[in-house]
């Protein structure tokens, strides 16, 4: 993957010039696309990249515990809300935003519903960032610096927790990534 290489490359460099240390952490929390296999490849493109990583591989999954505990904070202090839709409802609202020339994306459907629903815990759900329907998410990243992305109607945010006990809609197969460094880089 292009994307993976590209974030290996980066952090392995930027390691090297700041002293750091190059760690290879394995994104697989998505049972359905995370096989041996495509660590395997991951493996084998560092070999091939001729990147020789510090520390790892890590599999992120051995964080899951973390993970759940911080989903279940974004809950509590209202930056995150759990979403029931199914499967077949997902495939249907895109199958209709598609047809209609539209960019496919969540429609925020659950997004004020009561914490209530579906109380039986083992009710199939994610959780999702509760993001502004006004104003902006600011991220400060050490690539781009700092991201704007300005709040629209519809923009619910990507899942980040399921029921199913794994983490992130948005997780890749398996990627690469994270550079530990001494100290800030000056701007």
């Amino acid at each position: 993957h292009i994307g993976g290489a590209r974030t290996a490359l980066f952090s392995w460099l930027y390691a090297r010039r700041h002293g750091g240390t190059f760690i290879l952490r394995i994104e697989d929390t998505d049972l359905e696309r995370s096989t041996m296999e495509s660590v395997n490849a991951i493996l084998e493109g560092m070999t091939w990249l001729g990147l020789e990583y510090d520390e790892g591989p890590f599999s992120q999954s051995d964080r899951l515990g973390r993970y759940r505990e911080v989903a279940h904070q974004l809950l509590s202090e209202g930056k995150a809300y759990r979403c029931y839709c199914s499967r077949e409802r997902l495939e249907t609202l895109r199958a209709a935003q598609m047809a209609n020339k539209e960019k496919p994306r969540y429609d925020g459907h659950c997004r004020n519903l009561s914490q209530n629903i579906g109380d039986a815990a083992d009710a199939p759900h994610v959780i999702r960032f509760k993001n502004p329907v006004e104003g902006a998410v600011v991220v400060e990243d050490q690539v781009q610096h700092m991201l704007r992305h300005m709040a629209r109607p519809g923009w619910p945010g990507p899942w980040i927790w399921s029921s199913s006990g794994r983490g992130g809609g948005r997780v890749h197969a398996a990627g690469y990534a994270a550079v530990e460094r001494p100290a800030p880089v000056p701007r």
